[in-house]
């Protein structure tokens, strides 16, 4: 995969302890449609059953880009500037989804069959998000890549002068969004569902409601290493203003080693809920706060306008009633893997490396 970030993931990333920086490889058009989903909901409260199974559900619509490789199926949108084939062939899918009367953008990033997939659903209402980066200028057509990529001409922050002002990283809503991210595990195409199996490594993000906080799960089951272990915190059941009560927690270790002493042969394991020491170990995963800076989407942008080169949204904060984590400063810049994406995240990168010609500034 070929990580880069966009201001959707900042939604998740800002939950304490879990930097969550997924792999988004569709800049250039697809950043600029992407940008424009980011601009196009606000803060109505929006329920019913979301499915997040990596699918294009019956009724589905495209939206630009539309699909580019869920499924092998692809349309002529998911060039780089209506032009270039795009080196990136991580499948990316962009549309709107009617359920239960409300209508959501719908993305997915990825196939859980190739070891990472990504889905989210926002809902769908005005012109503007709240969400900060900085914004697109989508009229006139001709404006050059760098003005239509908005925030996705340097997603990471790359260059050290921009900061989340610029790319938007950590100033999401977390409770306008539902997700979900896999990583590792086996999909059943059959059933169109995800689990660990007996898998080395997987992992799962998962935010079925948008009004509570996400459950987290990874499992390692090293057979060489002779170990296998379980971590899951469970923060589905706790809304965002609620710091009072953690979240569930499962950690466990298990020590698979034959030769274990025959008189000990648990020696080796470790399961938090049976063998922590009282008032030795406290949990407090769950336990913050999000407060947004404004009630309507329409009030967090106090400057939208980028024609004088100065934006200004105001950022919702996280309050935690032990530690505390700074995502708005942090380096996101670290999640780019130079192995894997030797080009470099975002239209900038593509631009200098010249795979990208005509559209650039």
């Amino acid at each position: 995969m070929k990580p880069t970030q966009n201001k959707m993931l900042s939604i998740v990333s800002r939950e304490k302890g879990v930097p969550s920086n997924e792999p988004f490889g569709y800049f250039s058009l697809k950043v600029s449609f992407i940008l424009l989903f980011l601009i196009h909901f606000n803060s109505i409260a929006f329920g019913g059953d979301i499915p997040l199974n990596f699918q294009l559900e019956p009724g589905y619509s495209n939206f630009a880009p539309g699909n580019c490789g869920i499924g092998g199926q692809y349309n002529s949108m998911c060039n780089i500037g209506q032009a270039s084939t795009d080196p990136d062939t991580t499948p990316f899918y962009q549309g709107t989804a009617l359920i239960d009367g409300n209508n959501y953008w719908h993305i997915i990033v990825g196939d859980p069959a190739n070891g990472f997939a990504m889905e989210s659903y926002v809902p769908v209402s005005a012109l503007l998000s709240p969400t900060g980066g900085k914004p697109s200028v989508f009229f006139p057509w001709d404006t050059d890549l760098e003005a239509v990529s908005g925030n996705g001409w340097d997603p990471l922050g790359l260059d050290p002068s921009r900061n989340f002002d610029y790319t938007g990283n950590g100033s999401a809503d977390p409770t306008k969004v539902v997700l979900r991210q896999v990583m590792g595990g086996i999909w059943d195409a059959g059933t169109q569902t995800w689990s660990c199996g007996g898998e080395a490594f997987c992992s799962e993000f998962l935010k079925e409601d948008m009004a509570f906080k996400p459950k987290i799960a990874q499992t390692i089951n090293d057979v060489p290493g002779m170990m296998t272990s379980y971590f899951e915190l469970d923060m589905s059941s706790l809304g965002y203003n609620d710091d009072s009560t953690a979240g569930t927690l499962q950690n466990t270790l298990t020590i698979t080693d034959p030769d274990m002493p025959a008189a000990y042969p648990n020696a080796g394991d470790f399961d938090m809920m049976t063998d922590r020491q009282a008032g030795y170990s406290t949990v407090t995963g769950g336990r913050y706060t999000y407060t947004p800076s404004c009630t309507s989407s329409t009030t967090c942008w106090s400057d939208r306008d980028i024609g004088d080169g100065n934006w200004e949204f105001d950022e919702g904060f996280y309050s935690y009633v032990s530690g505390d984590a700074d995502v708005l400063n942090y380096e996101w810049d670290v999640y780019w893997d130079p192995d894997q994406n030797p080009i470099g995240p975002g239209n900038e990168a593509k631009c200098d490396s010249g795979i990208i010609t005509g559209t650039c500034p």
